[in-house]
């Protein structure tokens, strides 16, 4: 590796050393109030410049303190982004579209409620990288005005092309057409700027997540939706994916939660999947994608795979805050919000 390359490895590891421990997540499980929590984020955590930025904690909504921590999570990937393009490679546009694509289905989701939050306010990095106007969305009530707001932007095309068939228009496609465009674009640009093992250790990276991302899409789509043929034909099938293609078709032809865990307990995945406890499918999926993670950020020496992994741990991060938070607000016992974060150890 060269200086540029050794720098980018060693200022991963070094984000990654400050990640929240079983001992932060011990005592933040204990904080009974959003004030208490925000104390402790303060002054025991990494996040204490952004957390300073808070005020009127107490009636604090989720939508509000998620944005804050997740732009403290933008600023640290953007200073490893910034190291990767003076590699001189250009994988920094995927964390580009990944935000841009995350900032439409926050949008979507949110259509009808009136809650959206600054969707403008993100690191100076990604403002000046980005196509999409986060202000712009934040006005839109309707698939239609959403279209509208994309005008311009390689997204745009993606929408219309879900909202023409009115029967299907829901955020569960918008989502499947958003991401496989996000990693079949980015799957293509790794093929083409990385050569042998070390595109092979990349490629390995976006399967498993694209993957992971196929397994909660259809694992819904059997469990929640009562859609017939013609919906479960749009549902996420990736290209960029580490299934064999009779692995993919059984995945694609089971009708049952059941038949998902199956068909993967016969793939790779078997060792992050056969002991599930009946765990909610999410939950499953996050805790297979940390491991992941957290074993590349200790054993390899690829510092693309480093840099992607310790943003998959950080935005784990986010998950997990935000969910103590709804665990606060709903007056959760430790024991039971505990049950739904997913610690980021290997």
């Amino acid at each position: 590796m060269n200086k540029a390359e050794n720098a980018l490895l060693a200022k991963a590891h070094a984000l990654y050393a400050k990640r929240l421990t079983s001992s932060d997540y011990s005592a933040m499980l204990m904080c009974r109030t959003n004030s208490e929590l925000l104390a402790y984020l303060q002054a025991n955590t990494s996040y204490a410049q952004q957390i300073e930025k808070i005020s009127g904690s107490n009636k604090m909504t989720r939508a509000r303190f998620e944005l804050i921590l997740r732009n403290a999570q933008l600023d640290r990937i953007a200073s490893l982004c910034r190291f990767e393009k003076l590699i001189g490679e250009k994988l920094y546009r995927y964390f580009i579209v990944k935000n841009e694509i995350e900032t439409i289905i926050y949008s979507a989701r949110h259509l009808d409620t009136g809650e959206i939050s600054d969707l403008s306010s993100v690191p100076p990095f990604y403002k000046k990288e980005q196509s999409v106007s986060g202000e712009e969305l934040s006005y839109a009530r309707s698939f239609e005005q959403l279209s509208q707001a994309l005008t311009g932007t390689p997204y745009k095309s993606i929408v219309d092309s879900v909202i023409s068939n009115k029967q299907q228009t829901t955020l569960a496609v918008l989502e499947n057409a958003l991401y496989e465009y996000l990693y079949s674009r980015t799957a293509d640009t790794v093929s083409k700027s990385f050569k042998g093992r070390q595109r092979e250790e990349i490629l390995d990276y976006f399967r498993f997540i694209s993957d992971m991302i196929m397994i909660e899409a259809l694992y819904r789509l059997n469990s929640s939706y009562a859609f017939g043929n013609n919906y479960k034909a749009n549902a996420y099938i990736s290209a960029v994916s580490a299934f064999t293609p009779e692995e993919k078709r059984k995945l694609a032809e089971s009708s049952s939660g059941e038949e998902i865990l199956e068909a993967v307990n016969s793939s790779c995945y078997k060792k992050y999947f056969e002991k599930t406890g009946g765990a909610p499918i999410e939950r499953c999926t996050r805790k297979a994608v940390v491991k992941m993670c957290a074993k590349k950020l200790r054993y390899s020496q690829n510092p693309i795979v480093c840099m992607l992994c310790y943003s998959t741990i950080a935005e784990n991060e986010i998950k997990n805050i935000t969910h103590i938070v709804e665990g606060i607000k709903y007056n959760l016992s430790p024991d039971e919000i505990s049950e739904i974060i997913v610690k980021g150890e290997c």
